[in-house]
């Protein structure tokens, strides 16, 4: 038997079997790492700096401190749902964050222009593709 705790901070993964005595007994050691919930986050916040820019990140982090904790509670959502599956519908592996109106008011015309390349002339909202969430949760997937 495998069990897998899978919590925010680590996963930590047993072996078990069942003995002649009907008992359990572990067949390896146990094994973790750091590559919880929280780490798809970190990951997040990253992807969402590379998008704002980081001067306009950091702006969003000291000045908008609810906007972004808007942001973030949108893709504790978001995160929740992806499967990792792909679909052959191109629109259903799109997700939309609205940007909270401060921030979508006040975004500069240089992370405007790199929003519109990124994401296809979107700049109303935040557009996650399978792309973006592939470089979220690959790295600590694959921990």
């Amino acid at each position: 038997f495998m069990v897998v705790d899978a919590g925010g901070g680590t996963v930590d993964l047993t072996v078990h079997k069942v003995n002649a005595e009907g008992g359990m007994e572990e067949v390896t050691r146990g094994l973790g790492d750091s590559c919880g919930a929280t780490f798809l986050d970190v990951q997040f916040l990253e992807w969402l700096r590379e998008r704002l820019g980081d001067e306009f990140y950091k702006e969003c982090q000291t000045s908008y401190p609810s906007a972004m904790a808007s942001l973030v509670q949108s893709w504790e959502s978001i995160k929740r749902r992806y499967t990792g599956q792909e679909s052959d519908d191109a629109d259903a592996d799109h997700t939309y964050i609205t940007l909270p109106g401060k921030l979508g008011r006040r975004i500069p015309p240089e992370v405007e222009a790199r929003l519109e390349e990124l994401q296809d002339g979107e700049v109303d909202d935040l557009v996650l593709c399978d792309r973006d969430y592939r470089s979220i949760f690959d790295p600590v997937v694959d921990k």
